[in-house]
């Protein structure tokens, strides 16, 4: 039960973050000039970091369901858009798409992964009062 509440605690710091770090760089005005080939995955990359930090394990599979459904709705969109001019075509979106899908997909499995690394070496338990062969038996 704790480990699936962790995981909804990630999934929802990932999406967040997700969105937020955009909307700041816009806002600030540091985004301009800088190519979504590489805005997209450093995004991803720090928010699945924080959301693999958050949920501390087993959150590899979660964030790339939270990856597959941003993408599908992102699609979905760009093929609502293109549908009444009769342009849809679902193997062309995903051609034209293609470096920023697996970019992206890339960077979010990598970000998880350090992120539930970093919160597991940050856990591990303090033993450095317990007698050691350099230190012997107090």
């Amino acid at each position: 039960m704790v480990t699936g509440m962790r995981c909804a605690a990630g999934v929802a710091a990932m999406l967040s973050l997700a969105w937020l770090i955009p909307f700041i760089a816009r806002q600030a005005g540091l985004a301009h000039g800088v190519p979504d080939t590489v805005a997209g995955p450093a995004v991803w990359i720090v928010a699945t970091f924080v959301g693999g930090f958050v949920a501390k394990h087993r959150f590899v599979p979660f964030a790339v369901l939270a990856w597959a459904t941003v993408w599908g709705l992102i699609l979905f969109t760009l093929y609502s858009i293109a549908a009444p001019l009769g342009q849809a075509s679902l193997p062309r979106l995903l051609q034209y798409n293609a470096v920023a899908l697996a970019a992206t997909l890339a960077a979010n499995i990598t970000g998880a992964l350090l992120g539930q690394l970093a919160a597991r070496s940050g856990s591990r338990p303090n033993n450095s009062s317990k007698p050691t062969p350099l230190r012997g038996a107090a």
